[in-house]
């Protein structure tokens, strides 16, 4: 399951790498699931790439039935993070491998403009105030730590993996 699917196409590229895969992916927007459901019918995975527009955690998927959750860019958007690591629980069944990237907040505001700069520096505007509204409304690690904790997953990894990404990462116990 892929929450916060956008385009899908990280579900599509799955579903073409790993042909026995099913896959389920939830947006909220429904603009984006209409670009994904484009995607999807011109790739021909539309028996095994299914989008629903929905909210965490208010999702309309059996519990415990995931192998595999991913989540991309999606926990800076939530006021709440806990609906996500609530909804990981939720949906992942035991021993389920979890992957979750997302931006994490700069240390300072110097660091922010750095960031916007070198990675939006030549974009037009209304995008250089979107990724600096993201620097700013993500989380740092040990923010994410501490959620991950307080949700009862800390068996999953959080790091760094470039100078403005996370990922959380690992198995759940069987």
């Amino acid at each position: 399951v892929d929450l916060g699917c956008g385009p899908a196409d990280i579900p599509v590229r799955l579903a073409k790498k790993f042909t026995a895969w099913k896959i389920d992916a939830v947006d909220g927007a429904e603009a984006m699931l209409a670009h994904g459901r484009r995607l999807v019918d011109r790739e021909g995975l539309g028996s095994r790439v299914s989008l629903t527009r929905a909210l965490l955690p208010d999702l309309p998927l059996p519990a415990h039935a995931y192998d595999v959750v991913i989540s991309n860019s999606l926990l800076h958007h939530l006021h709440e993070p806990r609906v996500m690591w609530q909804s990981v629980r939720h949906l992942a069944t035991p021993g389920a491998h979890v992957i979750v990237m997302d931006l994490f907040r700069p240390s300072s505001d110097a660091e922010v403009q750095h960031l916007v700069d070198t990675y939006a520096g030549d974009a037009p505007d209304v995008l250089k105030r979107d990724f600096e509204a993201s620097l700013r409304a993500a989380f740092t690690l040990e923010e994410v730590r501490a959620q991950l904790n307080a949700a009862g997953l800390s068996d999953l990894g959080v790091r760094a993996t470039s100078d403005r990404h996370l990922v959380v990462s690992g198995q759940l116990p069987s």
